[in-house]
């Protein structure tokens, strides 16, 4: 079950999923959910959609790279100094994206 918080964004009260701090491991389904729902969110604003098939590429290639790369934090995604100045929490939402926008790329060549 997805947990959710409120967040003030433009002055007016947002529910967002509830992520998780002091997460270890590698990255879970909600936090992969979390980064597709802003691409749904995002294409909206454009008038498009993220197609159902698309969509569903998406997601499978991002949970598979997410499992592959394991533990952000022993993850050497970039050079050592920069990675190693973020905390956890901002590992997991650094490696969220990339791994998202890489599963875009691949999915989008299918």
């Amino acid at each position: 079950m997805r947990e959710f918080i409120f967040l003030v964004m433009e002055k007016r009260p947002v529910l967002q999923p509830y992520l998780d701090l002091d997460a270890t491991g590698p990255l879970t389904a909600d936090e992969i959910e979390v980064a597709i729902d802003r691409l749904d969110e995002a294409y909206d604003q454009l008038g498009e959609s993220l197609t159902g098939e698309y969509r569903k590429c998406v997601l499978a290639e991002a949970e598979k790279r997410a499992h592959d790369a394991g533990d952000p934090g022993s993850v050497e995604f970039l050079p050592a100094e920069p990675w190693n100045k973020l905390d956890a929490f901002s590992k997991r939402i650094f490696l969220t994206q990339a791994i998202t926008s890489k599963a875009l790329f691949i999915c989008a060549g299918t």
